[in-house]
């Protein structure tokens, strides 16, 4: 009967295997072997990864299983005793080195100038058995390692990997990488190092990484920023000359510092050593980091590197390098089926694009970058004549008005709809002419700036509705957020009533008066209501038409009120206004009635959800920020508000207290 290759054959032979060999000649891993070489002990590690294997006991069943085609494989049967000694005892290089062969293939099959890619650096944690405490402890208890990379995300592909122990520092690792020149690294706090930062400078890399709140920089320039932007700032500097223990600094060049405030209020300190690049472009390679995090998560959940197959160093390093060379051995047998297929002139559609502006010009060059996608651009159909003759590199073949004679001539079997807003009768007409078409059609939306990172698509009774903004006082999330404000808030005035009727007591005991004040305030919608207050003033301290702000060491203030205000114990019988439903634990400030007639439309946004007890702006200075500067963290807050964020907001709340931050 005629043999048939399997799939595991196919990938086997994707292998650059004259490297393995030379690997295992140069390390003499096969030296004193009897029976289980080491590319047996490859082949078995291997078929355990794709087949989903935890343990050896289950290579050992799979390969016992498919014994009569083990001869085809060039392996053979395996014992899991003989397995786990070879994975304890065979240098784990030749499997690192034949990782790093199969990167460098992988990157070279893009056909990108690597001298200017983007390189991501970081690394994840690993968390193993008390077995390996002897080289994995990091604490008593806890044992783990470590696996560094750098992270190609335009090849969504890692092109550096190694794995220490965790408590080996990342910058250790990060000194052993290779550097390549002109690359662009982006990397974080982890490798906060100024003798290998110069050493990528000398090597005219490009670097983005953040600073350390409490690094100085000697500023020798200011260049000006665009307003509204994230950047707040953007100065060249110097860093200090001098190190601890009277060092020199190695890096002497000038830098580029950003100011960069993220959606949830946080500043971030962003240097670089390009000082021409726009400021816009540098703040977005660094948020390009979350790239190579998205990139860990998969790995963890894909890979089989929950449970290891050994306790030894070496055992749970081959074990990484092998997982890792079954993702890119089987990236790289899909990229050669296509190939394969599309080197014949089979597995191509070919595709018309409609439209000649930004949006289209932007979709085909995507298209030319991805040829993976087996997508040909046949031709681009322009709104009306004139339009030219060709758009990024692809020919105009005609108007809309021709384009059901289009698509029949070219054999096209993608239309892409890539006009803009203000094309729309273009649009209509081309949708009339291929209502017969056979062609698929694909709406390329022109939504700009409005489709945002929150933005999704829901389906209204058979409506498909973009959703680029939703009132967060509205919804699934605004019913959960009030579940917890009521539940968080009975537990807090349970577990607090013994302090509120001793602060009721003193309050009371203090001056005449009553204990609780009751200030009108506005909530959700422009609603007004009672906020509740602890009275630290005298009772005639709001005679004038409207309140008077409180001021540091008030005269007006009670000898309570000096004490409770700075502390914010005045605000606790708020709890009370959350129960009620009139706020909420986190937002917004709620403001005086008086203060709405001043507010302009943005500041409108504040009224769309409950007032908080606390919010981003009270963590971030309390009272010592400007009103604008609230209005902006409070927006921030709107954009990106979640459970999570408001979990955060509360424990920020209190060192912020206790440190009495922008307390008045």
């Amino acid at each position: 009967m005629r043999h048939h290759n399997t799939v595991f054959h196919a990938v086997l032979k994707l292998m650059p295997w004259n490297a393995f060999n030379c690997s295992v000649d140069r390390h003499r891993a096969n030296k004193g072997v009897r029976r289980l070489t080491t590319q047996n002990q490859f082949v078995a590690l291997l078929f355990g990864q794709l087949s989903g294997a935890e343990s050896l006991r289950a290579i050992e069943a799979g390969f016992e299983s498919h014994a009569s085609r083990l001869y085809h494989l060039g392996a053979c049967e395996v014992s899991r005793s003989t397995l786990s000694d070879a994975n304890a005892t065979r240098p784990c290089a030749v499997f690192m080195e034949l990782l790093t062969e199969l990167m460098e293939r992988c990157e070279r099959s893009l056909g990108r100038k690597l001298a200017d890619a983007v390189h991501l650096i970081d690394s994840t944690s690993l968390r193993l058995s008390a077995l390996s405490a002897d080289w994995a402890q990091f604490s008593p208890g806890v044992s783990g390692a470590k696996l560094h990379i750098v992270y190609n995300p335009d090849a969504d592909a890692p092109n550096f990997a190694d794995v220490t122990p965790a408590n080996v520092n990342d910058i250790t690792v990060a000194k052993r990488m290779p550097i390549r020149a002109g690359a662009t690294y982006v990397f974080d706090l982890g490798y906060y190092d100024y003798g290998w930062w110069a050493e990528l400078d000398r090597a005219g890399c490009r670097i983005v990484t953040r600073l350390k709140i409490n690094t100085p920089l000697a500023v020798v320039a200011e260049n000006p920023v665009a307003a509204g932007s994230s950047v707040l700032s953007d100065r060249i500097g110097h860093f200090p000359a001098r190190q601890a223990r009277n060092r020199n600094n190695p890096f002497q060049d000038p830098v580029r510092e950003l100011r960069v405030r993220t959606d949830t209020g946080k500043i971030l300190r962003i240097v670089s050593n390009d000082l021409d690049a726009p400021a816009a472009e540098i703040a977005e390679l660094y948020k390009r980091r979350w790239a190579i995090e998205l990139f860990f998560r998969w790995i963890k959940q894909t890979l089989k590197i929950r449970h290891f197959l050994g306790t030894s160093e070496n055992a749970v390093r081959i074990q990484i390098a092998v997982a890792l060379i079954a993702l890119f051995s089987s990236r790289l047998a899909i990229r050669f089926v296509l190939r394969a297929f599309r080197r014949g002139g089979r597995n191509l559609r070919h595709a018309l694009v409609v439209g000649t502006g930004d949006l289209a010009r932007s979709l085909i060059e995507k298209l030319a970058a991805h040829r993976d996608f087996g997508i040909e651009v046949a031709g681009v159909v322009a709104e009306r004549a004139g339009a030219g003759t060709e758009v990024a590199g692809a020919r105009v073949v005609g108007t809309v008005a021709d384009l059901p004679t289009l698509v029949e001539e070219l054999r096209a079997e993608l239309v892409y709809l890539a006009l803009p807003r203000a094309e729309w009768q273009a649009e209509e007409v081309a949708l009339e002419g291929l209502a017969d078409s056979t062609a698929a059609v694909r709406l390329v939306p022109d939504l700009g700036r409005a489709f945002t990172l929150n933005a999704t698509v829901e389906d209204f009774d058979g409506t498909p509705v973009v959703l680029v903004t939703e009132s967060p006082g509205q919804g699934w999330n605004a019913v959960a957020k009030r579940v917890f404000d009521f539940a968080l808030s009975t537990f807090g005035l349970v577990v607090l009533s013994p302090a509120l009727a001793a602060i009721a007591i003193w309050v009371r005991l203090d001056s005449p008066g009553p204990v609780l004040y009751t200030q009108e305030r506005v909530g959700l919608n422009g609603r007004r209501f009672g906020m509740l207050k602890f009275r630290t003033m005298r009772v005639d301290a709001d005679s004038g038409e409207t309140p008077a702000w409180s001021k540091p060491d008030d005269p007006r203030r009670t000898r309570a009120g000096r004490i409770l205000r700075p502390l914010s114990l005045d605000e606790l019988p708020q709890l009370w206004n959350v129960i009620k439903g009139q706020m909420s634990l986190v937002g917004p400030r709620p403001p005086i009635g008086y203060e709405i007639a001043l507010y302009k439309e943005r500041h409108l946004s504040r009224l769309t959800v409950r007032p908080g007890l606390t919010g981003l702006a009270q963590v971030r200075g309390r009272t010592a920020l400007g009103f604008e500067d609230q209005v902006d963290l409070d927006l921030a807050y709107l954009r990106s508000r979640s459970f999570w964020l408001d979990v955060k907001i509360l424990l920020w709340t209190v060192p912020t207290v206790l440190a009495r931050k922008g307390a008045d």
